[in-house]
């Protein structure tokens, strides 16, 4: 009798691995939260960027949210895991919005990054708020105060998780020998 190969795939019975179906069911929960997330999360920022759209950058806002719902759904489509980590923290951030320290914080950075790039005019604070000025202006406004935000959903996320007895863990499948 010969030794295993050790690189030779790992042999498991048919019924080890999760149905398709079963996988879709939990993940349709998550395209479902998803997009209820990402609106609530919406409520804070939309309020103190309205005042500095004029006519002009409402498209590239647009455009914005739409990307982070593509590219959320995506992500709960493909890395369940990685998304149910998102939604969670995002829910707790939304709730920050109540005293919005986070939301503001980074609406000043992005703004800062607008206007470094020409696209935002700077606040003088004594009569003249941060305009927007232009489509791409929106654009840059809305990706970089998403990414923060994201960012800082992920990581509440990530540590949410890592408290023993959040996530639940099938127990290990029995490798068939053959």
């Amino acid at each position: 009798m010969s030794e295993p190969n050790p690189y030779s795939p790992p042999q498991q019975p048919a019924d080890a691995v999760e149905p398709v179906a079963n996988r879709r069911s939990r993940n349709s929960s998550l395209m479902v939260a998803w997009p209820v997330a990402l609106g609530v999360n919406l409520i804070v920022p939309m309020l103190f960027g309205a005042e500095m759209l004029g006519k002009s950058g409402w498209s590239g806002v647009v455009i914005a949210i739409t990307m982070f719902l593509l590219v959320g759904w995506w992500l709960c489509a493909t890395w369940p895991r990685v998304a149910k980590r998102l939604v969670t923290g995002a829910s707790i951030v939304a709730l920050s919005q109540f005293v919005p320290l986070l939301q503001i914080v980074a609406g000043l950075v992005a703004l800062g990054v607008a206007e470094a790039m020409g696209q935002a005019s700077g606040a003088d604070f004594d009569q003249n708020p941060f305009q927007i000025k232009t489509e791409l202006g929106g654009w840059i406004v809305t990706v970089v105060t998403g990414c923060i935000m994201a960012a800082a959903s992920m990581t509440i996320g990530t540590l949410i998780f890592l408290i023993p007895g959040i996530e639940k863990k099938s127990p290990p499948q029995p490798v068939a020998e053959s």
